[in-house]
């Protein structure tokens, strides 16, 4: 379970860094309510999504590439 977290946390790091921090912005701001508020569970689940399941460019996702690394 221990790892698991680590590990969480490091895709998430690797999903909020500066290769990707643009196109996670937009979805953050998709994801707002019209006057731009964002909840804590909203923001948590829209960083969850890009991070999984998110298709890049290319086809593929954040998660891919960070187990590629």
């Amino acid at each position: 379970m221990t790892r698991s977290g680590d590990l969480k946390s490091e895709l998430v790091a690797l999903a909020q860094g500066p290769h990707f921090a643009r196109r996670l912005d937009t979805r953050l701001d998709d994801a707002a309510d019209r006057l731009g508020f964002l909840d804590e569970a909203t923001a948590i689940d829209t960083i969850d999504h890009f991070a999984l399941q998110h298709e890049l460019v290319d086809g593929s996702a954040v998660v891919k590439r960070f187990v590629a690394e």
